[in-house]
């Protein structure tokens, strides 16, 4: 039995047998036998219970902690969406103030006021030279 705990197998009547050289009938017959078989195959359940129990955790704590960690970048995400969509209403209203300012018709209308500035200066000038 010690041969197969260190080899990790799993416990039955007919492994024991086969490894102790006696047929599993002995086993059966056998009261004292049939009981330390039994034994053997509840502890041999159990250990590879427990094993498998532990992998279990092992990977499940895994998956919890990617779950809080997806959580917590969540809410900062979520903290981050108005903050982001606060400054794009801020460029946008850049955006539309810079429009106001130069719109296409103030450009034609500023060369005409200084078409008319100018003209008024040749003509100030003009004036000057006579008086």
């Amino acid at each position: 039995m010690g041969q197969l705990r260190r080899e990790r197998g799993r416990f039955s009547v007919n492994v024991i047998a086969q490894q102790a050289g006696v047929s599993a009938t002995f086993l059966y017959e056998n009261s004292d036998a049939r009981a330390l078989v039994k034994n053997a195959v509840f502890d041999s359940r159990s250990r590879h219970d427990l094993e498998n129990r532990q992998e279990h955790d092992r990977i499940e704590a895994t998956w919890r902690e990617r779950a809080l960690n997806a959580e917590e970048d969540l809410g900062r995400t979520q903290e981050e969406i108005p903050t982001q969509r606060q400054l794009i209403g801020e460029l946008t209203g850049q955006i539309r103030d810079f429009d106001q300012m130069v719109p296409g018709d103030s450009v034609e209308a500023l060369i005409s006021e200084n078409t008319t500035l100018k003209h008024r200066v040749h003509v100030i000038t003009q004036e000057h030279q006579k008086l």
